[in-house]
């Protein structure tokens, strides 16, 4: 899960100086006129800060009726909000600033200022762009009475140490849901997952929940906070032996974890839980298609490796290209999996 934030400022222009801007004093006949400082950049940043962890705003923090606030460096204030921020479990991934001022021209203070805010908030300078833009002569900024700002920021959840990460994961609860209790944010929060964990598959993602337009016949999900971390599905699928016997088994699949809680025993619980509850419903067999990267841990799972007589067939009886994805069983009693040719069919499969 993402988070955008968004911030502007705007601050008069008066004689005297110094002008702060960025956190950088600019050579200039004229100063910006504020209870702190009145850095419109910095302002600007915190406030997209604030915004984007829904934190309220520059104002609720730093209130011009504070004496304490009376010409406060805005660079003090900025490395407050990010903590807030930091405290709320959000990080920068990046900031984009316009700037906007008749005179003084920015260009020559740009990389200043980039460096400036970068040390602020403890951030590579690559992560913050910063443009400038005059008014063309017309209104506020134009005639050089003020001087803006826009910011918007990307916030991205800091990861957890490697022990939290685990310490999460072992305690977490996991839900056994089926297709009819999926809310709309549940849907939207394991497409977001999924895009993540498959991108080469977020095409898909962003619009379902399934690699084809099979719905599960349960989901295991594991919700933290207001987002899901971990998920595996299963579809019924039905396989044909050589001596034409058919069975339903449970393909699972869709099975991810977060990036951040990986490592932490978090997809083995929903493996577990998912072939638990396929063998429950009376499934003999559950099969799943992986890359061939994978193939090591479903092994340390459990799960076997079907030999390449496993075809996959959809609803024409036509043969379906299984790409590189290697094919596994998992057997969830004691009848072993039929020998020979295996052939897989499903109504959704092109």
């Amino acid at each position: 899960m993402f988070r955008i934030g968004i911030g502007h400022d705007l601050h008069r222009l008066i004689d005297g100086t110094p002008l702060i801007l960025g956190g950088v004093r600019i050579a200039h006949t004229k100063k910006l006129l504020g209870h702190s400082d009145a850095d419109a950049v910095l302002h600007a940043a915190a406030d997209a800060l604030l915004g984007g962890a829904g934190l309220g705003d520059i104002g609720e923090f730093f209130p011009d009726t504070d004496p304490a606030n009376k010409d406060r460096d805005s660079g003090e204030m900025l490395q407050i909000v990010y903590q807030a921020v930091q405290n709320a479990g959000w990080q920068i991934g990046n900031i984009d600033i316009i700037i906007f001022a008749e005179k003084p021209k920015i260009s020559p203070y740009k990389e200043t200022m980039r460096q400036r805010i970068a040390e602020l908030l403890s951030i590579d300078p690559t992560q913050i762009g910063l443009k400038a833009k005059t008014g063309e002569k017309i209104g506020i900024i134009g005639r050089e009475e003020a001087v803006a700002a826009e910011c918007a920021v990307l916030l991205q959840p800091i990861p957890p140490k490697p022990d939290h990460a685990r310490n999460i994961s072992e305690a977490l609860p996991l839900r056994m849901i089926s297709e009819n209790e999926i809310t709309p944010v549940m849907d939207l929060s394991v497409r977001e997952l999924l895009c993540r964990c498959f991108p080469d598959w977020s095409a898909i993602f962003q619009h379902r929940r399934m690699w084809h337009h099979t719905p599960p016949i349960f989901s295991v999900i594991a919700p933290l906070e207001e987002r899901i971390i971990g998920h595996a599905a299963a579809v019924v699928r039905t396989i044909t032996t050589t001596w034409n016997f058919r069975y339903n088994v449970a393909s699972i699949q869709g099975v991810c974890v977060d990036p951040q809680y990986r490592n932490s025993g978090l997809a083995h619980r929903l493996l577990s839980a998912a072939l638990e509850e396929s063998a429950r419903r009376g499934f003999l067999f559950a099969i799943l298609f992986c890359k061939e990267s994978l193939v090591p841990f479903y092994e340390s799972q459990g799960w076997k490796l079907a030999d390449d007589s496993m075809v996959m067939w959809n609803s024409r009886d036509l043969p379906v290209a299984m790409r590189s994805n290697c094919p596994m069983y998992y057997e969830l009693s004691d009848v072993p999996l039929p020998e020979g040719p295996l052939d897989v069919h499903s109504p959704s499969w092109e």
